[in-house]
């Protein structure tokens, strides 16, 4: 028997034990609001002892303040978004969350400054302290138009693009915030592009909306509150005021109670409250004849600051009824004291 048949070999592949990694998921939408409100809680925190400790200087500062509370933020998420911090803020190591990018890369310090610059314009811009005569039309489209532009448009993409969960901020930067124990780079799928449609159809229909509220309260019967407030703002120390109306329906006698509500927010604190609110409503009594139908006028001198991350008011009123008002100006002590609140 012929012993030297030939031998046959087969290159099969090497057998092992390793699988293919698994796709590395992104962070779902309320882990990723819950880490921002933790997130938001902690920097509260920072900025209640610091306007504790500043207070006077931040109410003086008005609308300037909320620099303070930006830059804040912007170092905060800025570092510890990026590679400074491994990408993960306080909220985002509770929740198990980091900010990488498609690669699984944590990003640059310059990346993440960018990216929450954009993140932060609705919480910037968002209830903007301008005074009646500066916030005209045109300003308030200005304000109104990131903050809904950025701000809805990022909270529509969290919620609906579930493929990526990135919002405009994640996509100026090419961002992720993916599950923070996963390694390896993200399978991630290109956003439908018919959200963009949706989103342009959405954000047209809250700046009509907007537009139309502004149009409204330029004209016909809030015209009038509107001027009673630049007028209060032309006084010494004024930052801004507000005139409003308000209505209260007595349900056991069935009667109403009108109010001319007028909020005034000063620089510093006048030494005679009792005298400047009696200023102000000298003000609003001789320049506004429709002021002398209300029941009571009301005028609430509020002091305090707001720095984006934090804020603090202190407020005491005065409340009489037209004819009261107008025998105190006039010299004449009313038969009542007014009511006050702090």
């Amino acid at each position: 028997m012929d012993s030297n048949l030939p031998s046959l070999s087969l290159d099969l592949p090497p057998v092992t034990d390793d699988a293919p990694p698994p796709s590395r998921l992104t962070g779902s939408f309320w882990r990723r609001i819950l880490a921002f409100l933790v997130d938001g809680v902690f920097l509260w925190l920072v900025g209640i002892a610091l306007g504790t400790a500043f207070f006077d200087a931040f109410s003086s500062m008005g609308l300037w303040a909320r620099l303070v509370g930006f830059a804040i933020a912007l170092f905060y998420f800025g570092a510890m978004n990026s590679d400074i911090g491994d990408g993960q803020t306080i909220g985002k190591r509770l929740l198990s969350l980091r900010v990488i990018d498609a690669q699984g890369y944590t990003l640059s310090f310059g990346k993440s400054i960018i990216r929450y610059s954009l993140l932060s314009i609705p919480f910037v811009l968002n209830r903007l302290s301008l005074n009646t005569t500066e916030m005209t039309g045109f300003i308030s489209f200005l304000v109104a138009a990131p903050i809904l532009g950025v701000g809805a448009s990022t909270l529509y993409l969290l919620i609906f693009n579930r493929h990526g969960r990135q919002g405009l901020h994640d996509l100026l930067v090419g961002s992720y915030v993916a599950n923070g124990d996963d390694t390896g780079p993200l399978n991630a799928k290109p956003i439908w592009k018919r959200h963009w449609v949706i989103l342009s159809c959405l954000l047209a229909a809250l700046l009509l909306e907007g537009a139309f509220a502004n149009l409204l309260l330029s004209r016909g019967p809030f015209l009038h509150f509107k001027q009673d407030a630049e007028a209060i703002e032309r006084m010494d120390d004024v930052q801004r005021a507000s005139v409003v109306h308000l209505t209260f329906h007595d349900l056991a006698g069935g009667g109403t109670r009108k109010i001319l509500l007028a909020t005034v927010t000063e620089r510093t604190k006048h030494t005679d409250q009792m005298a400047f609110s009696s200023e102000v409503a000298k003000l609003i009594l001789q320049r506004d004849p429709k002021a002398q139908q209300y029941d009571t006028l009301k005028i609430v001198l509020k002091r305090g600051y707001n720095i984006g991350i934090a804020s603090s008011w202190r407020s005491q009123s005065f409340a009489y009824s037209p004819d009261e008002w107008n025998r105190r100006v006039m010299g004449t002590k009313p038969a009542s004291g007014p009511t006050l609140a702090k």
